[in-house]
């Protein structure tokens, strides 16, 4: 045993219910545990393509580029737990991503003991009984983060123990769920973090094809079979994302948030917005609209 598992002390930041209908992409600064509840759908994870479907363990450690795409029709229902493995104060508040720091980095910062549980297989398959186990732990880790009683971190802190336990104990066994490299992932992948770093500019699709390095119809025909969305429409799901961030979390108006995540004007934004949100700002927030 790697003596460094007995150290474990894991300090949960969100256990949350996810429901998916439409494709998105992410990076976390944190362990992102996820259990698939119902629906079918694909998960690609530094280039690899795994279809998951009711009982799968997915494990993205910090900083893995993952896309989470549901089955057309389908609702993907994900049970899903964020952490750190070791407690460390200084990363009690809020964190938020490191300049430069790729998957590939973190895991290989041999000074850094966060990545322990980096080099474990990223995708389970669960025999029923397990299944039933991970359910019932998680649904009394939501009760305990909902409700935050007294020493509930010590709880929580013991009930991912107990799931870090029971997926170092499946990892050994042989994965049978449909996986496969993807063609060009790396040239996507290229775009989709340049869009992450200058989503607050205007980016031409002819920026994005050259970054990835393929000819601009190619790029496009690629870039919808990957994500299920077009370059166009991913650009501006991931300005609003990051307008929703600042809606929440600042005192900025909704000019300034236009202006912050790229958008020509607060009419494109308003228009953006009504489009991928199916809601109007106003509905969405008390934020004034013409607020200066």
């Amino acid at each position: 045993m790697n003596v460094h598992l007995l150290k474990l002390s894991p300090y949960i930041r969100q256990v949350k219910i996810n429901i998916s209908y439409v494709t998105g992409s992410y990076i976390d600064p944190d362990y992102a545990f996820t259990y698939i509840k119902n629906g079918w759908g694909i998960f690609v994870l530094e280039g690899t393509e795994y279809k998951v479907k009711p009982g799968d363990l997915i494990l993205m450690p910090p900083y893995m580029f993952h896309i989470v795409r549901p089955d057309k029709g389908e609702e993907l229902v994900q049970y899903i737990i964020h952490f750190d493995a070791f407690f460390t104060p200084e990363r009690i508040t809020d964190i938020t991503l490191e300049k430069n720091m790729d998957f590939a980095k973190f895991r290989e910062n041999k000074a850094n003991l966060e990545n322990i549980l980096a080099f474990l297989p990223h995708f389970l398959e669960l025999k029923i009984n397990y299944q039933l186990i991970i359910e019932e732990i998680f649904l009394a880790m939501k009760n305990e983060f909902e409700k935050k009683q007294q020493a509930y971190e010590l709880v929580e802190k013991a009930k991912m123990l107990e799931i870090i336990a029971i997926y170092l104990r499946n990892s050994s066994r042989r994965n049978i769920g449909s996986t496969k490299n993807m063609k060009n992932w790396c040239n996507i992948e290229k775009a989709i973090k340049f869009i992450h770093r200058n989503y607050d500019r205007s980016i031409a699709l002819a920026e994005l094809s050259n970054i990835a390095g393929l000819s601009l119809n190619y790029f496009c025909n690629v870039f919808i079979k990957y994500t299920g969305v077009s370059p166009h429409y991913y650009i501006n799901k991931f300005r609003i994302h990051k307008a929703k961030e600042l809606i929440e979390e600042s005192s900025l108006n909704f000019t300034q948030i236009a202006e912050q995540v790229g958008f020509s004007s607060i009419h494109v934004f308003s228009k953006v917005f009504k489009r991928i949100e199916n809601t109007t700002l106003t509905e969405y927030s008390s934020k004034p609209i013409d607020s200066q």
